[in-house]
């Protein structure tokens, strides 16, 4: 049982910062073609901008009690989920295509990931 909470911060952290990828690729959506001097104000009013700050402060605080638990270098594997999930999220959020070698790239991360903390 132990094992099993010691697993779903170290599942969330990924998907948390995947989340907060997405949440900002819309705010730099809408600060594109705008002149240096505009981009402040535009992330200031920016909801997205502001949401995946929220999201990456709580993923944190996920993160760091994950590490209270389990060693660096078992969790820190898990990071590399957000490699298999941005290209995902960005798809399907943001209509943007995954080459073969993104496909295949997940798969060897999948891989290392279960090698590294089940393997």
């Amino acid at each position: 049982m132990a094992a099993l909470l010691n697993i779903w911060p170290l599942i969330f952290f990924p998907i948390s910062l995947s989340v907060g990828q997405v949440l900002f690729k819309y705010a730099g959506n809408a600060i594109a073609g705008k002149p240096v001097r505009e981009i402040p104000t535009v992330l200031l009013f920016s909801g997205h901008f502001w949401a995946a700050l929220v999201v990456y402060g709580v993923s944190t605080l996920f993160w760091v009690w994950a590490l209270s638990r389990v060693p660096l270098s078992q969790a820190y594997a898990f990071v590399g989920l957000s490699f298999i999930l941005v290209p995902l999220f960005a798809m399907l959020f943001h209509g943007e295509t995954m080459s073969i070698q993104v496909l295949l790239g997940s798969v060897l991360v999948a891989a290392g990931v279960v090698l590294t903390n089940f393997g």
